[in-house]
């Protein structure tokens, strides 16, 4: 099984489309990044609150269907 992404590079729109693909694995690796640092954040400094934010930003994930877990690994 195969797919293909074509963009018309002459459009505006579908040259952000395609940088918006390109970076994609970027943006998921700074998602991942920063949930990280909150993680060791609150477990190895007791900073309570990185839970909190923590919580929030799974919660936000969720919202949009984004899985770190099923991106990176």
């Amino acid at each position: 099984m195969k797919a293909t992404l074509n963009f018309d590079l002459d459009n505006k729109d579908d040259e952000m489309a395609l940088d918006r693909c390109r970076k994609s694995l970027d943006m998921a690796l700074v998602l991942w990044d920063f949930d990280q640092w909150l993680r060791g954040e609150y477990k190895y400094h007791d900073k309570g609150y990185c839970e909190e934010i923590r919580d929030k930003l799974t919660e936000i994930m969720n919202n949009h269907d984004v899985n770190l877990d099923n991106l990176i690994t």
